[in-house]
C-alpha cells in the first residue's frame, strides 16, 4: 500500500488471469476500492471499456470399436457433427449483428482420438467468446442440446462486461493521454480479464489500460516500444495524482 495524498493505492498481482481468475475471486470480498485500473495493453493512447465474455469447451465422445465398414459415425465423425452445429448456431446467432463486439465467436483449440482396440474415443476442446446481452448459462444449455451422445465440459463462464465512459476515472485518463500529446480512443476487446469479474462484482469507476499492442500478446514476437512505455509511465502517474485530488 503507496500513501498518495489521503488516498491508498493498491497494487495486485493476480494470479490465473488467462484461466479461471483465482486471483481476482480472491481478492473480490477483501477490498472496495473506489476506481479500478486493469493491467493490460491497449496502447498508451487508448482506454479500453469493455471486455467479451468467455465459456469454454471440452467436448468427448466415444463408442464401441466396430469394423470400418459398419454403419453409423465413428467417435472422429460424431465430434466433426458436433462441430459443424456449434458453427451454425454461431452463424445464426450473428445475423444482423455489426462489428465484433457484438457477435459471438467461436474458436477450435484441439482435437484428439484415441482408441484401445475395444473402445473409440473423440476429443475437441473450443472456446466461445461472448458479446454483451448474451448470458453464459443460455448458451450453456444451446452446447448441451447440441452434444447428442457426447458429454461436455464447461469452464470459465463469464459475461461480457462494458464500463461507462462518463466517469470522473475516464475523464482523468483522457486529460492525461492529451496532456501528453496523444489522442485518446476507447477500446473494446475481443477477448477477456479480470475486468469481466471485478468491474460488476465492485460497482465502481472502471478501466483496463497499459502500454503495448495487444494484437502481439502471447505471440513469439510479443515486445513493447520504449517510447511507448514511457508514455504509459507518464500518463498512469498522472492519473494517480489527479484522482489523489480529485477522488472518485
Amino acid at each position: 500500500r503507496k500513501s498518495l495524498g489521503d488516498m491508498g493505492v493498491v497494487f495486485v498481482g493476480a494470479v490465473g488471469e488467462e484461466a479461471e481468475s483465482r486471483g481476482a475471486k480472491y481478492i473480490l470480498p477483501r477490498f472496495a476500492p473506489r476506481a479500478v485500473i486493469v493491467g493490460e495493453p491497449s496502447g498508451w493512447e487508448g482506454i479500453t471499456l469493455g471486455y467479451k465474455g468467455r465459456l469454454s469447451v471440452t467436448y468427448t465422445v466415444s463408442f464401441p470399436c466396430r469394423h470400418p465398414a459398419a454403419p453409423g459415425p465413428t467417435a472422429a465423425e460424431a465430434a466433426l457433427e458436433f462441430w459443424r452445429g456449434l458453427r451454425l448456431y454461431v452463424r445464426r446467432f450473428n445475423r444482423g449483428r455489426k462489428g465484433c463486439f457484438a457477435a459471438l465467436a467461436l474458436s477450435l483449440h484441439g482435437i484428439n482420438t484415441a482408441g484401445d482396440g475395444f473402445t473409440e474415443r473423440a476429443e475437441l476442446r473450443l472456446s466461445f467468446r461472448l458479446p454483451p446481452g448474451l448470458d453464459p448459462g443460455t448458451l450453456r444449455r444451446e452446447v448441451e442440446g447440441m452434444a447428442k451422445e457426447g458429454v461436455v465440459r464447461f469452464s470459465g463462464g463469464e459475461p461480457a462486461f462494458l464500463a461507462p465512459k462518463n466517469t470522473p476515472l475516464v475523464r482523468s485518463f483522457l486529460r492525461a493521454i492529451r496532456g501528453y500529446g496523444g489522442k485518446p480512443r476507447f477500446v473494446l476487446k475481443t477477448g477477456t480479464s479480470d475486468m469481466n469479474l471485478v468491474g460488476p462484482a465492485w460497482g465502481c469507476p472502471v478501466v483496463a489500460y497499459g502500454p503495448g499492442d495487444s494484437r502481439f500478446d502471447h505471440a513469439p514476437n510479443e515486445h513493447i516500444e520504449m517510447e511507448e512505455y514511457l508514455n504509459g509511465i507518464r500518463v498512469l502517474d498522472h492519473v494517480l495524482r489527479d484522482l489523489g485530488t480529485n477522488r472518485p
